[in-house]
């Protein structure tokens, strides 16, 4: 099997508008692991934009326990990359 460019690296994706989502998909596409954090108030969508990509479903206005925030804090260690297109400072309070 050939080796992606980008294969051993993994990228955390939070919910997004589709261009990001499109970007999401070219990093998965060269060999990214894409995790796409998707909200609890939808469910995850099987589109075109979300093909090669893992997705979980986190309540980010919830600190502790299942699918919340503490879910992401444990993944962090294993991410390299995050992108997101929330207005400024969201990230910050997260």
């Amino acid at each position: 099997m050939n080796q992606r460019p980008l294969d051993g690296i993994v990228v955390l994706e939070f919910e997004a508008y589709p261009p990001l989502s499109l970007c999401g998909l070219m990093l998965a596409e060269h060999g990214a692991t894409v995790i796409k954090v998707e909200s609890n108030r939808s469910l995850p969508v099987a589109d075109t934009l979300s093909r090669e990509k893992k997705s979980i479903i986190v309540d980010l206005k919830k600190k502790e326990g299942e699918n919340s925030l503490e879910t992401i804090h444990k993944i962090l260690p294993n991410v390299d990359v995050i992108i997101e297109s929330y207005r400024p400072g969201t990230m910050e309070r997260l």
